[in-house]
């Protein structure tokens, strides 16, 4: 359980303090073994919850080789401090930062329209080297749909999902990304936020769905993809997506729930942290038999939406501690970001998803991050420190 935010605050401070921002343990990363994975204010209460999983093997989603415990992985986005193009020492200081903290996981994410710019398709492979070098477990996104944003190029992109043109070229896409990731990945996820896109292009949703399934057909099977890796299409949790039936057939070609939680994203305006247990019981109930899988959890900073690093630092506390709770459920979660986006950055990524580079939406996506653009620890990143700990081994 997580202690108090004001006690917690001043507690983390001496861990910052004795950890360094570039700390990590010499045998890398800490293992995170856990027993069975508006502002709105609100106390964080986790409302219930399922209880500590079973210890004589019998979860589905139990890790054999740990010994009836269940690991949750858990990763941070990588993003860099800083702004414009990015320097290759912020990227390695992102990255010591990273593995400075308790993550056993590294969540790497591409669209097909980025996968033919060659300074990104190499920096996927260096980026999956480099965590996968350190022991830590990939997971890997094609963004072939990013809340309403197509991510296929341009050429294709006019085609539709049922284009065998589309199909071969995403098929090609598979092939690259995963000769870039070494060993493989054990978690591959198709889409995010794929509820928003069909919901703006209703037209498209049975030819998506087709598209889909024959994706994750074809990863499963893929040469490169370890044996017993997971394949899942990403939702949005707060939309109401899980809940809807007439995406069953997603669900069903998933083996797994793979949402994202980022409460308010979809109006743009901070949502409330005082559902988040009742959300997270939600979200084991929906899943069924199948492990949960958090592709990104994150809560603004930004007064201008409604957010404040108060509430940011609630919702780490109470998502971890929710999480914490239900551990037998869930396998992974992705902490998005470790930065917060600098002005350019903000206005590039704005413009990609077709906002105004000053409106609410820039405003809430670009003040995710733990700590500002700039490098300076916000409240949110000791709590996440501290919150994280709390899978470690007793």
């Amino acid at each position: 359980m997580l202690v108090p935010s004001r006690v917690l605050f001043a507690a983390s401070v001496c861990l910052a303090a004795a950890l360094g921002p570039l700390a990590c343990d010499g045998g890398g990363p800490l293992l995170l073994y856990v027993p069975t994975d508006g502002a709105g204010g609100g106390d964080g209460s986790l409302d219930g919850g399922d209880g500590d999983g079973s210890l004589d093997g019998s979860d589905p989603f139990a890790d054999g080789g740990d010994a009836g415990l269940y690991p949750v992985l858990l990763s941070i986005t990588a993003n860099t401090a800083g702004d414009g193009p990015v320097d290759p020492g912020e990227l390695v200081v992102s990255r010591d930062v990273v593995m400075g903290t308790a993550v056993r996981a590294s969540l790497l994410r591409r669209s097909p329209r980025e996968l033919e710019d060659p300074t990104l398709l190499s920096s996927l492979g260096d980026d999956a080297a480099y965590f996968a070098s350190r022991g830590l477990v990939l997971s890997y996104t094609w963004s072939v749909v990013d809340g309403a944003s197509n991510g296929l190029p341009p050429p294709l992109a006019g085609l539709g999902w049922g284009s065998p043109v589309v199909a071969s070229a995403m098929r090609a896409s598979v092939d690259l990304a995963l000769s870039k990731l070494p060993g493989g990945a054990s978690y591959f996820v198709v889409g995010r936020d794929v509820d928003q896109y069909l919901s703006a292009h209703p037209s498209e949703r049975a030819s998506f769905e087709a598209f889909a399934k024959d994706f994750l057909g074809y990863v499963r099977a893929h040469p490169l993809s370890p044996k017993g890796a997971r394949v899942g299409v990403g939702f949005s949790f707060v939309s109401g997506a899980p809940k809807d039936a007439s995406f069953a057939t997603l669900f069903a070609a998933s083996d797994m729930m793979v949402v994202s939680y980022v409460p308010g994203l979809e109006k743009a305006t901070a949502g409330s942290t005082g559902t988040i247990g009742a959300d997270v019981d939600m979200m084991v109930e929906i899943a069924g038999d199948k492990p949960v899988m958090l592709e990104s959890i994150g809560y603004p900073s930004s007064v201008a939406i409604g957010g404040s690093e108060v509430a940011q630092t609630l919702f780490v506390e109470s998502t971890l501690s929710a999480i914490l709770a239900r551990r037998h459920r869930f396998a992974y979660v992705n902490v998005d970001m470790l930065y917060d986006l600098g002005l350019q950055r903000c206005a590039a990524l704005a413009m990609k998803k077709g906002v105004p580079v000053d409106g609410p939406y820039a405003a809430f996506i670009c003040s995710l991050g733990l700590r500002t653009a700039s490098g300076v620890d916000k409240p949110a990143w000791p709590a996440f420190l501290q919150g994280a700990s709390a899978f470690a081994p007793p």
